[in-house]
């Protein structure tokens, strides 16, 4: 069991590399997805592309402050 934890360990560390991150944007992702399948305005669907973006610059620049002050 102990290799596959590590395994998995080590995929999450190449791809994401930090909870926040992870967090952050599943979190848009969830967003932009509600907003994209539940709005039935079209102008609300083509903000969807700006809150994707938005959302995760804040996430990466969450993660920068927390990385440069520790």
């Amino acid at each position: 069991m102990k290799p596959v934890t590590r395994f998995l360990k080590a995929v999450f560390n190449f791809f994401v590399g930090d909870w926040i991150i992870l967090g952050g944007v599943a979190i848009t992702l969830l967003v932009v997805a509600l907003l994209e399948n539940t709005s039935a305005s079209g102008s609300l669907k083509g903000t969807a592309g700006y809150l994707f973006i938005i959302g995760i610059a804040l996430t990466l620049l969450i993660t920068l402050y927390r990385e440069t002050r520790a």
